[in-house]
């Protein structure tokens, strides 16, 4: 993942819509720990005291850790085969795109809404971008 998908996973506003359309946490849910930077995938949910623990295991140690999830940014897969509606691709709304303007196009994906075009060499950052105008949330560009 690379500094500019990063950054459209960790703004607030998009995190917030991301975790009201995915819900609860699922086995097989991947997340991001910012303060220690690595990447986890969900083995385990349970509550305890209102307060919701994932188990992962963290392939770099060999070791499953236990976290709390609000530690944790969500990040949908691009295509969720097993649940759509919780993938980035699922989350879109597809009726304000025309059927011309989606394009596969030599690895690159191109997407429309009206006047904004997002054409990325990754399509989880162009799915994020189109998240973000559809839900109204600006990302502050690099200074």
């Amino acid at each position: 993942m690379n500094a500019e998908t990063l950054k459209y996973y960790s703004c607030p506003k998009m995190q917030e819509k991301i975790r009201e359309v995915m819900g609860k946490w699922q086995t097989g849910d991947r997340g991001y720990h910012r303060e220690y930077r690595y990447f986890v995938a969900v083995s385990d949910v349970w509550k305890r005291h209102k307060t919701e623990y994932i188990a992962c295991f963290f392939s770099k140690r060999g070791i499953t850790v236990y976290l709390i999830t609000t530690a944790l940014l969500r990040l949908p897969f691009p295509i969720d085969p097993r649940n759509p509606d919780r993938g980035l691709w699922g989350m879109v709304d597809w009726s304000v795109f025309s059927e011309d303007k989606r394009v596969l196009n030599d690895g690159r994906l191109h997407l429309s809404f009206g006047s904004s075009e997002y054409i990325e060499g990754s399509p989880e950052l162009a799915l994020l971008k189109t998240l973000a105008h559809q839900w109204g949330i600006e990302i502050e560009a690099e200074k």
